[in-house]
């Protein structure tokens, strides 16, 4: 048995056949505005998929190099702050030095003592420095001022530490972790306390103890400097790790936002081809349905 092909049926096929020309019109057309060949999970099951993994690739990245940013700042500031003691350290070495000259009357030495005093509340503020709203040499009490000085008469005559001496690390890639900061304790009191030291050569110069300030206080800032020094050796260590870390993360981003553009992306180019392609296959499709249709309407109303 024939199957009769009927003109309503050439019709039907001939509309589809435009819908579907007009469908894949549109799809162009919405790649060349939004830029995207992937404008829903649909469009491309398997590219979506790889999408998605490769935008959780980047939103992890874009983490870690916060976190690396912000631990460089931490240990900048902290930098800083160990290096501003230290200058201040080698003026009082310079003081020192001159109030153990022994041709020095007491007045000048007491001059020297208000110097030492000046200085001795510079580096207590230096050591209760902060990166934002966390002080940096508390441990993780943060949110503690380290640095407690006890003023009797207007000066200082005692620091309590009142931080802890425990550490915190900061996750700078997957599976990497780094130590941001240094305690208080370890940096100014570990082999020397500095601020005992200023302490006590303000009241060796107030006595004209030329004794203790040659033969004592000399060593001890000597002392002061060194544990100073390998607090700043460990501050650059880790700054410069967190440089290379940096780079490392900000080219692993640019790789894969560079993998993500060549699954989402439309090729411009190629599109506006296919578009113009798809457009001349339309206007013969909607030609070649005008002919099937003219000549079945003359037929109806004859």
């Amino acid at each position: 048995m024939g199957f009769r092909v009927t003109t309503r049926m050439l019709i039907d096929q001939s509309l589809a056949n435009l819908r579907t020309q007009q469908q894949q019109l549109a799809l162009l057309q919405e790649r060349l505005s939004t830029g995207k060949q992937i404008n829903r999970p649909s469009d491309d099951p398997v590219g979506t998929r790889r999408a998605m993994a490769t935008r959780t690739s980047i939103t992890n990245i874009d983490q870690f190099l916060s976190n690396v940013r912000e631990a460089q700042s931490f240990s900048r500031i902290s930098e800083d702050a160990v290096q501003g003691v230290i200058d201040n350290v080698r003026r009082v070495r310079e003081l020192t030095l001159q109030g153990a000259n022994g041709t020095l009357a007491q007045e000048q030495r007491d001059g020297l003592a208000l110097q030492i005093n000046q200085l001795l509340e510079a580096v207590i503020d230096l050591a209760n420095t902060q990166s934002g709203r966390r002080f940096v040499f508390a441990g993780t009490r943060t949110q503690t001022k380290p640095f407690d000085p006890t003023i009797v008469g207007g000066e200082v005559t005692a620091v309590t530490y009142q931080g802890n001496s425990d550490t915190f690390d900061v996750a700078v890639s997957e599976g990497l972790t780094l130590t941001v900061n240094q305690t208080g304790d370890s940096v100014f009191q570990d082999l020397q306390d500095t601020f005992q030291t200023l302490i006590d050569i303000r009241s060796d110069l107030r006595i004209s103890d030329i004794d203790s300030l040659s033969n004592v206080r000399l060593g001890e800032l000597d002392d002061i400097e060194t544990q100073l020094l390998n607090s700043l050796g460990v501050y650059g260590a880790n700054s410069n790790r967190l440089s290379l870390v940096e780079e490392r993360l900000r080219d692993d981003g640019l790789n894969f936002r560079d993998l993500l553009s060549v699954t989402e992306d439309a090729d411009f180019a190629e599109t506006i081809m296919e578009y113009n392609a798809q457009e001349v296959a339309f206007q013969a499709a909607l030609q070649a349905g005008m002919r099937l249709i003219e000549p079945s309407l003359l037929d109806f109303l004859r």
